[in-house]
């Protein structure tokens, strides 16, 4: 049930919905619970129960973000990401030895409209604050 409720919600995490759905499954059946007949050690099972769906929930979460952060190219964390004019994000070392040799997206395969690339300072950003955490 809960797991029907997030996804009749729209939540989605791609490469992470595997954990996420695991953690959603162990709180299946929890709707219907009635707390007040509960004694105080099925309380503390269930608050465990919770806890750890939880934490899977929110690895999963970790993961996506983590995701966001490798260029295509490289599979590695980006440190100086750039936008191409395929709309997609790379590393700028990755993406301007691959651009010395071609004219195509990288991603798509398709002509590149120019070869101009524009920082993407705001997901530098978030990848800098992340590494901080």
């Amino acid at each position: 049930m809960v797991l029907k409720a997030f996804r009749e919600g729209g939540v989605r995490l791609d490469g992470a919905e595997a954990e996420l759905h695991d953690g959603l499954d162990s709180l299946d059946g929890l709707d219907s619970l009635n707390l007040d007949s509960l004694d105080a050690d099925a309380l503390i099972a269930l608050a465990d129960r919770i806890g750890a769906a939880t934490a899977r929930v929110e690895a999963a979460r970790a993961s996506r973000r983590t995701e966001d952060f490798l260029c295509p190219i490289t599979c590695e964390v980006m440190s100086d990401p750039v936008i191409l004019s395929d709309g997609h994000t790379y590393e700028r070392a990755a993406i301007e030895m691959w651009l010395a040799r071609n004219a195509t997206s990288p991603k798509t395969g398709l002509p590149l409209a120019h070869k101009h690339l524009t920082p993407n300072i705001a997901l530098r950003n978030t990848i800098a604050a992340y590494r901080a955490s």
